[in-house]
């Protein structure tokens, strides 16, 4: 049970990696607006979510 659960973290983990990669870093990259409040929020949130994992 331990093993499938500690598989199953490390996909989510994989997954939430690359979505990062794809839609966040794309955002901050290609949108010269990312610093205003609500993008920050956003982000703030994302990270708070990883951090409880």
């Amino acid at each position: 049970m331990a093993a499938n659960q500690s598989g199953l973290v490390l996909i989510i983990l994989s997954l939430i990696d690359y979505l990062f990669d794809k839609v966040f870093l794309d955002l901050i990259l290609k949108n010269p607006n990312f610093s205003c409040k609500k993008e920050q929020e956003k982000f703030r949130v994302f990270l708070s979510l990883l951090l409880i994992l």
